[in-house]
């Protein structure tokens, strides 16, 4: 019944497949059919006309002419092969840069709207690692198989007809002589595709693994502390443990395998004894007996070739259903806001008629960020941001500080709307309208994007429409403290940065990097920035540099500053002081100072160590 079960829901995966295949490609699609019925049924027609050989010359008659026909069958057998393959290979890359991308699209699409927080659980990244498979490769390896599947049918059909023709009973005992090897085959390709579901897992560890071994940012740091064969031994111990899994799959199937074979080999003995015995009695003659047994052997071959495309595709029919299953979400999800943004246009209107009505604002602010007792609590359990309530005007610069761990960045990333709240509420006004999360902000993150791209494109992602004014781009480098980079390409935007894809790309340092995810933010024209750790990377004079820059850059614009660092934090307007997930202190700089609470320590404790001074005895903050 499982097989079953497993067999339906691959041949409904292969008409899916065959369908999008259709939509794209219809004269493609049964040219290629054609080609493929023709280069199927051709060993059934052989065998036909050889049976007429064989009775011509038993009953000497002439069978000159058969033979004739025969060849001809075998040129067009061979031109159709040449043919159909051509047609095949051209149409298989017309699936591939069509069909396959625009449901990767479609995934890409879905994924760019996952918030974050899905990409802290390793299970969603291996679940999003098996939906490109899916998006990229399974589906014209379907569209492929299931060409195979029908011609193999339609083959297997006409050898049971033929059979028939010949001998009514002997239909049926054939038959499951043939079927022996699906038996088997089903069970092991979803015990295998558990199985590589299980260590998929363990290839990420070794891949990273991997990585330790070959790159050089780590290789370096291995070879200077002699400990490259530790990290040698963590992937042979991951490998040996995946491969003696794999091993144990194998050796149990192939030996399943050897049975089913000697089974079926005896089967088929059994079956051209009895040929012969019903050939001895004369109930079937010389030609009769060899297109039964010929019938008989390319019967099995057919079934078998059916039973191992159906099992080999069922991996990538289980990830294509995952495939569909995420993107049919979206579309739900989709839906669902669409319903939603509508129901809140019409609750605009009304508010905006009563508004004119009574005289009164549908919002009353014209601009803000206002945070109501957010909540964020991990998957596994725990709060990481316990009741936290912010508001943030226009033009204000608030910084959020705080020791490591505090729960500064994963606030941010609940007020740029990657993360959702686990309670409370977040609104984003402007011009008296609420907005959505990801059109309100610029971002320079703590762990900052390094793209190996151009100059051009480093500091235009931040800013499509900006993307190619070349005095816009230059002059706002040479005000974000970039023009050393812009000297070390010689002026040219469009030079590589960075040596993943290009040989010839400028390297640069972890400063640099950094500095250029900082212009990137400044050069977006969004209503508020947020800057997480923006002079982490640097060397004190380089912070105090760049501090500058950003201080000028920013005057007149919503900022949101997240630092551990005194120093970058007084230039705000608002200093919130974070610790264990809340806002604790909350003011101005000198506010703060008066108060002599934790900001007050802080402070001292980072005043002191630039100043040389000794930080309390083992390392007590002062008070």
């Amino acid at each position: 019944m499982e097989r079953w079960r497993a067999l339906k829901k691959i041949i409904f995966y292969y008409t899916w497949a065959l369908k999008a295949a259709m939509r794209e490609k219809r004269t493609w699609m049964l040219m290629i059919l054609v080609s493929y019925v023709v280069i199927s049924l051709s060993p059934n027609v052989e065998l036909i006309v050889s049976k007429a050989i064989l009775s011509r010359m038993e009953s000497q008659e002439q069978y000159f002419p058969y033979v004739f026909i025969l060849l001809g069958i075998l040129l067009l057998v061979f031109i159709s092969s040449d043919v159909g393959n051509v047609i095949y290979m051209l149409f298989y890359e017309k699936i591939r840069y069509s069909i396959s991308n625009k449901l990767f699209e479609r995934v890409m699409r879905r994924i760019s709207r996952l918030s974050m927080d899905a990409y802290e659980k390793t299970e969603n990244n291996e679940f999003l690692e098996r939906l490109v498979s899916a998006s990229r490769y399974d589906l014209h390896n379907l569209i492929s198989s299931n060409m195979s599947f029908y011609a193999t049918i339609t083959q297997t059909l006409a050898y049971l007809a033929m059979i028939i023709s010949a001998s009514p009973v002997l239909a049926l005992p054939m038959l499951l002589v043939a079927v022996i090897p699906y038996c088997y085959r089903m069970n092991e390709a979803k015990e295998k595709t558990d199985l590589d579901y299980e260590l998929q897992g363990a290839g990420r560890r070794m891949e990273y693994l991997g990585k330790l071994m070959t790159e050089g940012k780590f290789l370096k740091e291995l070879r200077l502390y002699g400990s490259f064969q530790k990290v040698h031994q963590k992937w042979q111990g991951t490998y040996g443990a995946a491969a003696q899994k794999r091993y144990g799959h194998f050796t149990k199937w192939n030996r399943r395998k050897f049975f089913y074979g000697c089974f079926g080999q005896i089967l088929d003995i059994g079956i051209l004894v009895l040929f012969v015995v019903m050939y001895y009695h004369n109930k079937i003659n010389f030609s009769t007996l060899f297109f039964l047994w010929q019938c008989q052997a390319n019967l099995n071959k057919s079934v078998g070739w059916f039973a191992s495309i159906v099992p080999n595709s069922y991996e990538a029919v289980r990830r294509i259903e995952e495939c569909l299953g995420f993107i049919e979400g979206a579309l739900s999800e989709e839906k669902a806001e669409e319903e939603t943004e509508g129901r809140s246009e019409l609750s605009e209107k009304s508010d905006d008629s009563q508004a004119q009505k009574y005289g009164k604002k549908a919002v009353e602010e014209n601009f803000g960020i206002r945070l109501s007792h957010v909540c964020y609590q991990y998957a596994e359990g725990g709060f990481s941001i316990k009741d936290v309530s912010l508001e943030i005007k226009q033009n204000q610069m608030i910084a959020l500080l705080g020791e490591n761990g505090s729960g500064k960045s994963t606030l941010i990333k609940l007020i740029l709307g990657l993360y959702p709240c686990s309670s409370g509420e977040i609104r984003y006004i402007a011009d008296g309208r609420e907005q959505a999360a990801e059109t309100f902000f610029g971002c320079a993150f703590q762990d900052y994007a390094s793209y190996h791209l151009s100059l051009r494109e480093n500091v235009g992602l931040g800013n499509l429409a900006a993307m190619k004014d070349d005095k816009k781009m230059q002059l706002h480098l040479w005000e974000s403290n970039c023009q050393d980079i812009v000297d070390d390409v010689g002026g040219d935007l469009d030079a590589t940065l960075g040596r993943l894809f290009d040989l010839k790309g400028k390297g640069l340092s972890g400063g640099q990097w950094q500095r250029l995810a900082n212009a990137r933010a400044l050069y977006s024209e969004r209503l508020a920035l947020v800057f997480d750790e923006p002079t982490a990377r640097l060397d004190p004079i380089a912070e105090l540099e760049q501090m500058e820059h950003i201080r000028k850059k920013l005057q007149g614009r919503t900022v949101i500053l997240v630092s551990h660092r005194i120093g970058f934090a007084r230039i705000a307007d608002t200093i919130c002081y974070m610790e264990d997930g809340r806002i604790l202190e909350s003011g101005s700089h000198d506010s703060l100072m008066s108060q002599q609470g934790r900001y007050y320590r802080l402070f001292r404790t980072q005043a002191q160590w630039y100043e040389g001074r000794d930080c309390g005895e083992q390392g007590k903050i002062p008070e």
